[in-house]
Formats: structure tokens, sequence, C-alpha cells
């Protein structure tokens, strides 16, 4: 059995995001089988949220380095990913790299600047099939959250 994420009362977005984030991935693993031993490492991750009594600042930065540390068991540990997980990362990749080097290849064949600020839509586009590529076989695997 789980322990239950507490919402925690406050008028700021971020904190609301966080939470609701957080949230999503926690429903998706309790309707998945789980081993205890995991189910017991993300029940202390929560109960560390819940007793946390600090600012928001720091209530956000505990949520999302535990939603990370959530993913990164689930990765390692069955080999499961949240939903869009490879296309977020596909889209962070192909942009800083393919719109680069695309950038960079623009540049010297036509001494043009220009050429980096077409290289971010193209790299975004290859990122993004890229992930989207990746995450359909994950998701036929029933390996997705």
């Amino acid at each position: 059995m789980a322990t239950i994420l507490k919402r925690r009362v406050t008028n700021n977005d971020n904190v609301i995001k966080c939470y609701d984030k957080l949230d999503t991935l926690l429903t998706s693993i309790n309707e998945k089988e789980i081993p205890e031993k995991l189910q017991n490492v993300f029940n202390k991750k929560i109960t560390t949220i819940n007793n946390f009594s600090g600012d928001d600042k720091k209530f956000i930065k505990i949520m999302n380095t535990s939603y990370v540390e959530i993913v990164q068991l689930l990765k390692t540990e069955l080999k499961m990913v949240p939903k869009n997980y490879y296309m977020t990362i596909g889209i962070s990749l192909g942009i800083a790299a393919s719109s680069l080097l695309i950038g960079i290849i623009t540049y010297k064949a036509s001494s043009n600047p220009l050429g980096i600020a077409l290289g971010v839509p193209f790299g975004l586009i290859i990122g993004m099939v890229i992930g989207m590529y990746f995450d359909k076989k994950v998701k036929a695997k029933n390996r997705q959250l």
C-alpha cells in the first residue's frame, strides 16, 4: 500500500505544478505491479515530503528531487518510464546538439549566423521524432507509466 501524498495549502503556482506532477507519477505507479522493496523507498520519499515544513522554495526542490529519484529508480530497476519521457529528452538533446551542428554547418557554408537560429527548429523536430519513436517502443512493451 502506498503512502498518500498530502496536498500542501498554498497559493504558489510552482508548488501546485510540482505537486500535480509528482501526484500523477505516484498514481501511475500505484496502477502497476511494483516490488515491495521499491514501494518502501517511494513511501519514505513521500513521508519526507509530507513531513516537510519549510518554505515553498525548498519544498519545490524536495519534490523535484524526489520526482527525479523515483523516475531514475523506475528506469533502472524496472525499465519503466513516465509518459513522454524520451520525447522530453529527445527535444532537449535535439535542440542542444542538432541545432548547433546544423547551425555551425550552415554558418561555415554561407558565413551567415542565421544558420544557428534555423538549426533550432530542425533540432527540435529531429529530437521530437526520435523521442516519440522510443516512447512508442516503451508503450508497446507495457513499460510506460
